[in-house]
């Protein structure tokens, strides 16, 4: 992921960023290839960069109610 030159030729305020990000680690792990730990990690980085040139960041959770490989039966640990 090229944060910086994506976020270069950014010269609006009207352009806004979208975090997507799911509550569910098997979904994570399908479609990031990584734990919920590294991708949060990540989201900081693109949240820092974009928030510091200007940009509004609005960020989307993912897979609340129902995950597309566990089904309704799924387990989300305490935070």
């Amino acid at each position: 992921m090229n944060v910086s030159s994506a976020l270069e030729n950014v010269s609006t305020p009207e352009i806004k960023v979208a975090i997507f990000a799911a509550a569910i680690e098997s979904f994570f792990q399908s479609n990031m290839n990584c734990d919920n730990l590294t991708s949060v990690k990540r989201f900081k980085v693109v949240i820092e960069d974009s928030k510091a040139i200007g940009l509004r960041v609005r960020a989307y959770i993912s897979v609340v109610l129902k995950c597309p490989l566990e089904g309704l039966d799924v387990y989300l640990p305490p935070l």
